[in-house]
């Protein structure tokens, strides 16, 4: 599986360099939920919209990457009104059908291609790769900071990988790209 989901990322990667610049590529993400409240799960989708790298999306199918966010409210007496605490945790993967998405949004201008990312597409429609997980604990004053930050890091950690391969498969110059792919490899990603 491994295998297959390298090739399948290193397609994705040369369709989306061939039409986008790298710096204006927005990772696009979808936020899910099993909380009551929905607390974190919008203050999370808040701090995506305000990111300059990322873009929120409304549903799976054109999601590249997929936040499920699992909260609990705690509270600090048995009389609970309103938790005062949440334990939050947050699974990041990767959508193993984002091939096709790239081709719907018209990346892809080959014919022959497009049909065989159809097939791939609908193989792997539904699936998912867990790239990562996380645990936090946050009261309910620090919900909006502490989502900030987590998207913020998320974004510099995981998502500026992908932007910078893009860059890497649009260069013309071999040298550059080997520089790139060395800064690439040498960094510490989260996913």
């Amino acid at each position: 599986m491994p295998r297959i989901t390298a090739v399948l990322a290193g397609l994705a990667i040369i369709a989306l360099s061939s039409h986008l610049p790298a710096q204006a590529f927005r990772v696009p993400v979808a936020v899910f939920t099993n909380n009551t409240s929905g607390q974190v799960e919008a203050a999370l989708s808040a701090a995506i919209r305000n990111s300059a790298g990322t873009r929120l999306i409304v549903g799976t199918d054109s999601a590249f990457y997929r936040l499920r966010v699992t909260s609990f409210g705690l509270c600090d007496s048995r009389e609970c009104a309103k938790p005062t605490r949440y334990l939050v945790g947050i699974t990041l993967s990767e959508s193993l059908n984002g091939i096709g998405v790239w081709a719907k949004l018209d990346l892809v201008r080959d014919t022959s291609l497009l049909r065989q990312l159809d097939v791939i597409e609908k193989r792997l429609h539904g699936y998912e790769m867990l790239l990562n997980a996380w645990s936090f604990e946050w009261t309910e004053r620090e919900i909006g900071a502490r989502s900030a930050e987590f998207i913020d890091r998320l974004d510099v950690r995981c998502f500026e990988q992908l932007r910078l391969m893009i860059r890497q498969n649009q260069m013309k110059s071999p040298e550059a790209q080997r520089e790139l792919l060395k800064e690439v490899t040498s960094r510490k990603w989260e996913c």
